[in-house]
């Protein structure tokens, strides 16, 4: 962490889904966990259940946290 901090930089990528029960949802996340992980990034984990307010904050979160990007499934 020290060295992510140093170099404002993370091997962590934010991912953000609405619904972890939904089939499709869950097939997206393996996916871009399979891909990410090729890759050598390792997934932060976001469900904003279909919440504007709780997509926020997982966004504000993640961002707080420096992850080196986010991949957003949005609410409606």
């Amino acid at each position: 962490m020290a060295a992510n901090l140093r170099s404002q930089q993370s091997s962590s990528i934010g991912v953000i889904i609405t619904d972890i029960d939904n089939p499709y949802f869950a097939g997206v996340l393996m996916g871009v966990h399979d891909q990410l992980d090729e890759l050598g990034y390792t997934i932060t984990l976001g469900i904003s259940f279909n919440s504007n307010v709780k997509q926020e904050r997982q966004i504000d979160t993640m961002l707080e946290n420096r992850v080196r990007g986010i991949i957003l499934i949005p609410v409606h």
